[in-house]
């Protein structure tokens, strides 16, 4: 992401009721107030810089993350949307998660690079995701699985819709696409699992 658009993103975030991260090459950036951040990434072994006293980014950032409850994340990401339309993707990642990527970033066109990087097409491209980060993805796949616990904008997207990951989700999709009817008519209802 270019540096002088993320200070940008960070300065319009700072004061809002939410926690910050910023993400670079296996580093976070947050403010030492941030304590739900640092404990996070202390935890996964990922080194965090959590010195910000006032907006400032490092040269290399690959996203910046905003965390807290969700009514000021939804009010955050409206105010971000209206100043960044066109200039960064911004997404809600998860409950109470909201991600600023650059322009043209998503999981979505990760998996359409990844395709056209292929030798050869698979038969059948499978995407699970539960939440808005997850929609572009999810429209790329032959089969968009989606758990019974996501937001309901993702759910509208679903061919599959699996119980929750907390009540094995996944395995009963992989019993599922080991069975391999997954063969339907385009208009007919979700499969439930």
């Amino acid at each position: 992401m270019d540096p002088a658009l993320a200070l940008e993103i960070v300065q319009a975030g700072w004061e809002h009721p939410v926690e910050l991260q910023i993400i670079g090459d296996e580093r976070a950036v947050c403010r030492s107030a941030d304590a739900v951040t640092r404990g996070f990434f202390a935890e996964a072994g990922v080194p965090v810089d959590s010195s910000l006293e006032s907006p400032s980014v490092p040269q290399e950032v690959f996203r910046v993350i905003f965390h807290g409850i969700p009514g000021s994340i939804r009010s955050l990401e409206r105010d971000l949307k209206s100043r960044f339309a066109g200039r960064a993707e911004i997404v809600q990642a998860g409950e109470g998660f909201l991600d600023v990527l650059p322009l043209g970033v998503s999981k979505g066109a990760a998996l359409r690079g990844w395709l056209a990087m292929l030798p050869e097409l698979p038969e059948i491209v499978v995407a699970a995701g539960d939440h808005h980060n997850d929609m572009e993805m999810l429209e790329e796949a032959d089969i968009a699985v989606v758990p019974e616990d996501a937001a309901d904008e993702v759910l509208a997207l679903s061919d599959v819709i699996m119980p929750s990951a907390d009540k094995d989700g996944f395995v009963f999709l992989v019993d599922w696409l080991l069975k391999g009817d997954f063969h339907r008519d385009e208009n007919a209802s979700p499969v439930v699992l």
